[in-house]
């Protein structure tokens, strides 16, 4: 990574770091994608236990990577500066912070799994395969959490093809391990849609497993010797979670929208949980280049603004909307002329496929609100502009989302649709604001 000016260098090196970052969180979702498909093919019930499962997992996973993510901007600002010696201890508190923080999140998630079961009321099936999908994931939360961390510092160098190589071997072992796990193949136990949590905790922590290596083998970071031991230091920790503490507020307050949603659908029947939970894991799949954009803008931004060069970083961030922009129209039209075969890849039962078709239009709506948000406010982070997007994310998604879903769908009468409606409105409120801010800052 490094200071370039012309548009069309700059248009190189923004996809040199955010296309290998796509294909990670690509990565990363198809995972998610191929459980949900194959959980969907060996029952419905299978696919409405782990719809209740990920909804209840994704709040918590998405709220702590936020706070790992607070490293990022700190290692682009040293970088941009050149100030390179203190990154070690940054690294090394970084991995100390996350495994207390997995610590803390196994041993509370173990006391809170069967109470808020049992406050949910699932069908019993349901609620077997719901528990034993979360009990499996909560094994790995550990090195889930260190993996996290480690590829995040590792994209923060910019070097984004390295985490594409690991984490696309990880995702080949967690599609080995879920068709294992799911179907029972050989010597695997045939355990339904709860394999699919074996496979994500195994999966996850070959991810860990193959960043610890890479740190202490592979320049730069075998020269930061980060396995060398030093004190914890509360300070760094601080400075982390000051950063980290609003951006795990904002994607729990984002992810809980969903979340609350799926759980609220619970009340609707099995057919439309499952129906639900397919269209909301497309719009997930069709969110990873959204997503990815918003990273890479963080890391590009981050390292211009270190170098005090705010004309670059404003430039980066418009050039990442742009491109997401034109992707996400492309994506949408595709999907519209291609509803059926799109549902069809979650389940082959006729009256499955039309109830899925229903929900997918909603789930295309996702695209574009995400298209013209998520890479500005990756660029808000990049100028550590993290309260703000706390702020805006729970005005938009939990009072305006929220409100708007609920009206809809009992005043309205739209039913499960009706929460639909309100996330996109909370969504494309979220991105006007996240706009705003941006034209403030530069002006200000």
């Amino acid at each position: 990574m490094q200071h370039v000016t012309t548009t069309r260098s700059m248009w190189g090196q923004f996809f040199s770091v955010s296309l290998p970052v796509f294909l990670t969180q690509l990565s990363l979702v198809l995972g998610s994608f191929f459980a949900a498909t194959m959980a969907g093919h060996h029952g419905r019930i299978d696919l409405a236990g782990v719809a209740v499962g990920v909804n209840l997992w994704m709040p918590v996973l998405m709220t702590s990577i936020g706070l790992f993510m607070g490293v990022t901007p700190i290692i682009s600002h040293l970088l941009g500066a050149e100030k390179t010696q203190r990154i070690p201890t940054i690294i090394r508190q970084a991995v100390y912070l996350a495994a207390a923080i997995g610590i803390v999140v196994t041993i509370l998630g173990a006391c809170a799994v069967r109470p808020v079961l049992d406050i949910l009321a699932l069908e019993p099936a349901v609620d077997t395969i719901t528990y034993q999908f979360l009990l499996y994931i909560g094994l790995g939360i550990i090195p889930t959490f260190i993996s996290i961390t480690l590829r995040t510092i590792v994209d923060s160098h910019g070097l984004t093809r390295i985490s594409l190589a690991i984490m696309t071997c990880g995702f080949l072992v967690n599609i080995v391990l879920n068709y294992c796990f799911i179907y029972g193949v050989w010597i695997f136990p045939d355990m339904g849609g709860a394999g699919t949590g074996v496979a994500i905790a195994l999966s996850n922590t070959f991810n860990c497993l193959c960043f610890l290596v890479l740190m202490g083998t592979c320049a730069p970071f075998k020269h930061y010797r980060v396995f060398s031991w030093e004190q914890f230091r509360p300070a760094i920790w601080r400075d982390q979670l000051k950063i980290g503490l609003p951006i795990g507020g904002a994607n729990f307050l984002e992810i809980s929208l969903f979340a609350i949603i799926g759980l609220l659908v619970t009340t609707y029947g099995t057919d439309i949980i499952a129906a639900h939970q397919a269209a909301n894991n497309f719009s997930n799949l069709a969110y990873t280049l959204p997503l990815s954009a918003g990273i890479a803008t963080t890391i590009l931004c981050g390292y211009e603004l270190g170098g005090e060069r705010r004309e670059y970083a404003l430039r980066y961030a418009r050039m990442a909307q742009l491109f997401t922009i034109i992707i996400a129209l492309l994506l949408f039209g595709f999907t519209y002329l291609h509803m059926n075969q799109v549902a069809g890849l979650y389940s082959s039962d006729a009256d499955m496929i039309a109830l899925i078709s229903t929900f997918v239009p909603f789930a295309m709506c996702f695209i574009f609100a995400d298209a013209t948000g998520t890479p500005i406010q990756g660029a808000l982070r990049g100028y550590k502009d993290v309260r703000f997007i706390f702020c805006i994310s729970f005005i938009c998604y939990w009072l305006i989302g929220l409100g708007t879903g609920g009206v809809f769908a009992h005043l309205l009468g739209f039913g499960p649709y009706g929460y639909w409606i309100g996330a996109i409105t909370g969504l494309t409120a979220a991105s006007i604001a996240y706009n705003l801010r941006l034209i403030y800052l530069n002006r200000k």
